[in-house]
């Protein structure tokens, strides 16, 4: 091709014109935009948004990888086995829970069932609402509500469980609960044992477990200190407080430990009362 000297005009360039949604703000003068959610970046032509729902449109699993995310979650078909899914907010689940890599900082929704296996627990920070569960272990602090069964199951609960559907059944596995356990039946006749524990707050005691063996740890250490000071006490009375520069930074660190270790054991000995 040939390149010639002739003129080319074109059409002037103009900004194109953004509209933002409820999650986006711009500037005055137009040349900056700010999510005010953190969230999913929306753009549909000149339209932009920020969506602080994740939305799964199928399934998690080894399409997907392991999902993390600050914000509510929902997974429009189910969460496969050994698949991971964490998030501080809410999580919706519109199909099914076959993986035990749960961790849910707010509330969880199953609308079918949970058949993780027992090879860890899921763990829910608020209420747990599923369809039915079967050979699982569902930790959940604010309370468990299952539309018809649970079976074999390991289920924790801070507040209540209860059962609401029509013939609902809870029956075998550990049943522990702080509030009421509510259902049609409880047991079965084919002598599958169902052991129940109420009125025990399974994640106080376990909290109290933490905090009674890092006070144990601090202990130790506290004391530990408390030795090494009198040492350098006594180093200090022999030599009439002439102390080289060398051991008096070392000196300065162990006396620094012991008024941290000091502090965490006193404010890990109120906790314990």
């Amino acid at each position: 091709p040939f390149v010639r000297s002739n003129i080319l005009h074109i059409e002037p360039v103009s900004d194109p014109e953004l509209r933002c949604g409820n999650n986006v703000v711009a500037s005055p003068d137009g040349l900056e935009y700010r999510a005010k959610v953190s969230g999913i970046y929306v753009r549909d032509r000149n339209f932009l948004d920020v969506n602080p729902v994740l939305v799964i449109s199928g399934n998690v699993g080894l399409e997907t990888g392991n999902i993390s995310y600050e914000g509510d979650i929902v997974v429009r078909g189910s969460i496969e086995a050994e698949s991971k899914v964490e998030t501080q907010a809410n999580l919706e689940v519109q199909a099914n829970v076959d993986s035990h890599m749960l961790v849910v900082g707010s509330d969880l929704s199953v609308r079918g069932g949970i058949t993780s296996g027992h090879h860890g627990a899921i763990e829910v920070q608020g209420s747990a609402t599923v369809g039915f569960i079967e050979h699982s272990t569902l930790h959940a602090r604010s309370g468990i509500v299952i539309k018809r069964s649970a079976i074999s199951c390991t289920l924790v609960s801070g507040a209540g469980i209860s059962l609401t559907g029509k013939g609902s059944m809870l029956a075998g596995g550990e049943i522990t609960a702080f509030g009421d356990i509510l259902a049609e039946q409880i047991g079965n006749k084919s002598g599958i044992i169902t052991k129940i524990y109420l009125g025990t707050h399974y994640f106080i005691a376990q909290e109290l477990e933490e905090v009674l063996k890092e006070l144990e740890d601090a202990t130790k250490r506290h004391n530990q200190l408390t030795h090494d000071i009198e040492k350098i006490k006594l180093f200090a009375a022999r030599v009439k407080n002439q102390v080289p520069e060398d051991k008096k930074q070392a000196f300065m660190k162990v006396f620094s430990e012991y008024k941290l270790a000091r502090d965490r054991y006193q404010n890990l000995g109120m906790k314990s009362e």
